[in-house]
């Protein structure tokens, strides 16, 4: 009866507090499968090849073994999060290949890349995130980055111009030879193309995944491959748990084992003095 609402602040709007408890959680998306990874490589790279395919290709690819949140993958015009050539470091065996006068073969035959956080927004400056060959000449995190690497060299020496280590990762160059940013809706929109083709295998509504669903499709491959969840959430920079939980109750291949190993592993016995607490039996009658 006249009295100010205790939820409402000076400003008119509800107490931050409050908002916290009852906000409505994101939308969370489907995790993206390698299948869908592979696709999109062999469509850009082998059945209809262009520069802007193969670039977002490479994109797809990198954020997906480095588990990348979109704005560090992908960019526009005035964005500075996106990982820069600078960022991008390469190995053969141990030693250090310099990005700008090492050899396009050494440059291929890499066998190892880190990616640095410098501008990026993930809270920690100057951490470093690695990554080696998968195994794939095609569907790999270190050709990946080299080929986007190579791009931007060979265009630039092309035109007598120096290295340039600022220029981002993700960009490609159009027929005009002006550099264009790989944009998160071109990733959405060739993830979503390529659930479509693949929806009969991969039970994938295409509208349940966008460019964010690499990082959550990088952990769950590991996730069902058995990696240590310490492992998985050092390399996508989670700092709780809340996303194991998610990507625990999607993955199918864990759940699908669960039987398996507990009748595998169910037989065991106890010393004769040893027990288990239980919670009391209410007796009804």
């Amino acid at each position: 009866m006249g009295t100010p609402d205790p939820r409402i602040g000076p400003d008119g709007k509800i107490d931050f507090r409050i908002s916290r408890q009852v906000s409505t959680p994101p939308n969370r998306v489907k995790p993206v499968p390698i299948t869908l990874v592979i696709h999109t490589l062999c469509f850009a790279f082998h059945d209809a090849p262009s520069d802007e395919r193969q670039a977002i290709a490479n994109m797809i690819c990198i954020a997906f073994f480095f588990c990348l949140r979109p704005g560090e993958y992908t960019g526009t015009t005035s964005d500075d999060q996106a990982f820069s050539l600078d960022d991008v470091a390469f190995f053969l065996g141990d030693r250090k290949l310099n990005n700008d006068t090492s050899s396009n073969n050494d440059i291929e035959a890499a066998t190892a890349v880190t990616l640095t956080f410098t501008t990026q927004k993930n809270g920690h400056k100057n951490d470093v995130i690695a990554n080696a060959r998968s195994g794939d000449p095609l569907c790999c995190p270190v050709t990946s980055i080299a080929r986007q690497l190579l791009v931007h060299r060979r265009h630039r020496r092309h035109r007598n111009l120096p290295y340039d280590g600022t220029i981002k990762l993700a960009s490609y160059y159009n027929s005009r030879g002006v550099k264009v940013p790989v944009k998160p809706s071109q990733v959405t929109n060739t993830l979503r193309h390529h659930a479509g083709v693949l929806r009969s295998v991969t039970g994938i509504n295409p509208d349940d995944i966008s460019a964010r669903s690499l990082r959550a499709g990088g952990a769950m491959a590991l996730l069902s491959g058995g990696c240590d969840s310490n492992i998985i959430k050092l390399l996508a920079r989670w700092h709780s748990d809340a996303m194991m939980r998610y990507l625990h109750q999607q993955s199918l291949p864990i759940f699908k084992k669960l039987a398996v190993t507990m009748i595998n592993n169910g037989t065991y016995s106890f010393l004769a003095d040893e027990w288990v607490p239980a919670a009391p039996v209410t007796m009804v009658g």
